[in-house]
């Protein structure tokens, strides 16, 4: 068997094999040479075991990972795969430790790393804030503030038939949002054996290609579908007289399983001063607070529903009232990760084929938009969402009650583009038919801009195919803005500020001093509404974000709440005893008059800057920023760009996490691009190379046959 890869002038590899073996094989050991550090830090967060690396600051992650089960997950997920695709991640995890020189990758371990990367994909973290406001504001704090999952939204995926191109065959375009992480969250890579030849994006530390690829024929992007199928929970549990562990189910006390594992943390008794000397990446800080002298434990308990991740049977109430939590997925119920999808993409020839391999898929539940050369297009909804009662799908429902279980899967929707000649999807409930899927979706803002906009725009090319999804346009601020025109009694600053925002053409560019004065406003009154009683009690009683653990603050924080809900606050407010309009005009003259105070208005882009996150940033340990972190970036968490917005910070650190056009007339022609670059290396050219074709939207042209 034999392989041969060679990079391009941006160094994505182009990796081709006599067999699918070897193919797999190169494809390991290529991601081992090129993101090795980013690899060892994704087994580990499957297996729990990052403090072995970061020391005490992994120890949250890791207590997750062993009370979720994920490395268990990924060895069933493992044994039910078929003898190929079992073949398939034994040679790709082969050719890691070759190229490591360690056996550290297991054939499972790729199952894992992707399970990582899902599991707060879901609906469980949002579901503690919608149990928090229903317990504390009751219906009328649901109609007030927003319970959607505000981490999983962003994501743009569109395809058009070939009567809209000037090709005359399909297009497919897409960007998927998550949080910048450097390096990438995604690899650009180039598969090639006898059997097929695809290009597309894939998770480092997983074989073939999963989200967005092109084999030539056929070609498929995917958004976030918001699906919910994950259900939290509340357990009784109570110690038996032989130290085992029961559970109160439907039918009474049962047995649960239970056990405690042990975590090594870095600098405790020495560990890791000598251990981890052949590790591929020597910048990880030391923790300089780390004081403790023991391995932490954690006791993992699985009932019949899933695994407690919250709590346990000694704990204290949580604010949901329990004291412990169970988790139930579709993947933990299954002992299926859908890795039976991987191989049946990759030979896909047309979208039947597509169709037919995300049969398998399980978690997370994706739209998928798939269009071939024989010019059909399709939207379809995959992976596995639970039958069961519908307060299920809207906070903590007791472990004890039978009406709560799961009776089946539902069958998910299908959208085609009809006399449109388009399919669009952008988080959103696509039709009636998505109430299957979830409760709560993105507001449709985005897919409706993207839908205008193609609407408006002549036969598309693959060049100018990725403008719609780079549309800066505000287009969540109009009951804002709306309000700020009635407010009245007004000094003359904030009378003056008044009519700038006013005349903002509601372009969130990065010169922008209308964005800028948009969003300070924003976030002056995001800051009031946080202070007012009613509100702030309830950021007191979670500890803004940190009362199930700091792992959660993105859902649970009050400040991102509010922020997220001020279109359905400034409707409903008044409701849960908030007068709205007070505090908006307090907060137009205290943005007065720090403008006053600052000799005039910022640009959005002094303020709006690009932040990628290092694996030491995701434990909040220090780290060099990149050479483009700092950049100004365009866009807003309400743009088609939606380059989220942190209330009490500027700084973007989500945002779309790759951009590509996918040409059905001729691949070669097709565009990507990625944040940073294929390369981890700091001394690497391909570190950050591809920063200025992400941002500008002047993707890189993709020629896979041509080498260099």
């Amino acid at each position: 068997m034999s392989s041969h890869v060679f990079h391009d002038q941006h160094g994505i590899p182009h990796i081709s094999a006599d067999s699918l073996g070897a193919l797999a094989f190169a494809q390991g050991a290529e991601q081992a040479t090129s993101r090795p550090a980013q690899l060892e830090l994704e087994r580990l967060r499957s297996e729990g075991r990052t403090a072995e690396r970061v020391g005490p600051a992994g120890l949250e992650w890791d207590r997750f990972a062993r009370q979720a089960r994920i490395d268990a997950i990924a060895q069933r997920a493992y044994d039910v795969l078929d003898a190929e695709t079992q073949e398939f991640l034994v040679a790709f995890t082969d050719g890691i430790n070759a190229t490591l020189r360690e056996r550290r990758w297991m054939p499972w371990s790729p199952c894992g790393v992707f399970l990582v990367q899902q599991i707060h994909f879901g609906s469980f973290p949002s579901k503690l804030w919608r149990q928090a406001i229903a317990d504390r504001l009751g219906t009328d704090g649901l109609r007030a503030i927003s319970v959607a999952p505000p981490t999983v939204s962003g994501s743009n995926a569109y395809a058009v038939t070939g009567a809209r191109t000037a090709s005359g065959a399909p297009i497919i375009a897409g960007d998927p949002h998550r949080i910048f992480e450097a390096p990438n969250v995604y690899l650009q890579t180039h598969l090639s054996c006898p059997e097929f030849d695809v290009v597309g994006f894939c998770f480092p530390g997983v074989p073939g290609v999963q989200h967005f690829a092109h084999t030539g024929s056929v070609a498929w992007g995917l958004t976030n579908a918001m699906g919910d199928y994950q259900d939290l929970y509340a357990e009784e549990l109570r110690r038996t007289p032989t130290g085992g562990v029961e559970a109160l189910g439907p039918d009474g006390w049962e047995a649960a399983e239970s056990f405690v594992e042990e975590i090594r943390v870095r600098g405790e008794l020495g560990f890791g001063d000598d251990d981890d000397e052949d590790w591929p990446d020597d910048h990880w800080p030391e923790d300089e607070n780390d004081d403790s002298d023991r391995p932490s434990e954690v006791e993992v308990i699985v009932t019949a529903r899933g695994p407690v991740v919250f709590g346990g049977v000694d704990s204290e109430p949580l604010p949901c009232g329990a004291r412990a939590l169970s988790l139930r997925t579709a993947s933990h119920d299954l002992g299926d990760l859908g890795f039976a999808a991987l191989l049946p993409l990759l030979r896909a020839k047309k979208v039947a084929d597509v169709e037919a391999a995300i049969g398998h898929w399980v978690e997370p539940v994706n739209n998928w938009v798939i269009a071939d050369t024989e010019g059909t297009v399709v939207h379809r909804v995959a992976g596995r969402v639970p039958e069961r009662h519908i307060d299920n799908l809207f906070g903590v429902v007791p472990a004890s009650s039978s009406e709560h279980q799961w009776t089946g899967w539902a069958t998910l929707p299908v959208v085609r583009p009809g006399e449109t000649g388009r399919v669009v999807s952008a988080n959103d409930r696509a039709t009636e038919e998505f109430s299957v899927v979830a409760s709560h979706f993105a507001a449709s803002w985005r897919a409706d801009r993207i839908r205008e906009l193609l609407d408006a725009a002549g036969p598309l090319t693959a060049t100018d195919a990725i403008t719609p999804l780079l549309d800066a346009r505000q287009l969540g601020g109009e009951s804002l803005l709306a309000a700020v025109a009635e407010t009245t009694g007004l000094g003359e600053g904030a009378t003056e500020l008044q009519q700038v925002l006013a005349g903002w053409d509601r372009e969130m560019s990065v010169d922008g001093l209308g964005a800028a004065a948009f969003t300070a406003l924003r976030s002056e009154f995001t800051d009031r509404l946080c202070a007012h009683p009613v509100l702030a009690t309830l950021a007191d009683d979670l500890a803004d974000g940190t009362a199930y653990g700091a792992l959660y603050r993105p859902w649970l924080a009050l400040a991102t709440r509010v922020g997220q809900s001020l279109p359905k606050l400034l409707e409903h407010a008044t409701s849960i005893g908030i007068d709205v309009g007070a505090l908006l005009r307090e907060s137009l003259e205290a943005v007065a008059a720090a403008v006053e105070t600052a000799g005039g208005h910022t640009s959005w882009g002094e303020r709006h800057r690009f932040t990628p996150l290092t694996g030491a940033a995701q434990f909040g340990l220090p780290d060099e920023p990149l050479a483009v972190s700092g950049e100004p970036l365009p866009g807003d968490m309400d743009s088609v760009a939606a380059m989220s917005w942190v209330p009490g910070s500027d700084l973007c650190v989500r945002g779309p996490v790759a951009r590509f056009v996918w040409d059905l007339a001729d691949r070669a022609q097709s565009r990507w691009a990625v944040p940073l670059g294929a390369h981890e290396a700091p001394d690497s050219p391909h570190r950050t190379d591809q920063f200025a074709a992400w941002h500008t939207g002047a993707l890189l042209q993709l020629t896979p046959d041509q080498e260099p």
